[in-house]
C-alpha cells in the first residue's frame, strides 16, 4: 500500500496497517496476525504472508490499486479481503 497524503483519509472500512516507527515513511508492518515483518509503504504484506493470498484476490488488490488508488471502497475491500483470506488460512494450520 502506498503512503497516504498528509491529511488524506482512508476509505470507510479500510484495513489498518501499522506504521512503523524508526522506519522510512510509510513503511508499516504486515497486517497478518503475529508478523513483524516490516513491510515497504508499496506493498500490502510480507512476501511470506502474501504469497499465501490467492492469486485472485492478488489480482483484485492491484487492479483496484491501478484503478482508483487505495482510497477507494473497492480497494479497502480487496485488502480486507486478502488479510482474512491469510487469517483464515493461518488458522487451519
Amino acid at each position: 500500500m502506498k503512503a497516504r497524503s498528509p491529511g488524506s483519509r482512508p476509505a470507510q472500512g479500510a484495513a489498518e496497517v501499522r506504521p512503523v516507527t524508526g522506519q522510512p515513511p510509510g513503511s508499516h508492518l504486515c497486517p497478518a496476525r503475529h508478523c513483524r515483518a516490516r513491510v515497504p509503504a508499496d506493498k500490502l504484506m510480507c512476501p511470506v504472508h502474501w504469497a499465501k493470498v490467492p492469486r485472485p484476490m492478488r489480482e483484485a488488490v492491484w487492479s483496484t490499486w491501478r484503478n482508483g488508488g487505495g482510497g477507494t471502497r473497492a480497494h479497502a475491500a480487496a485488502v480486507r479481503a486478502a488479510i482474512a483470506a491469510v487469517t483464515r488460512q493461518e488458522k487451519t494450520r
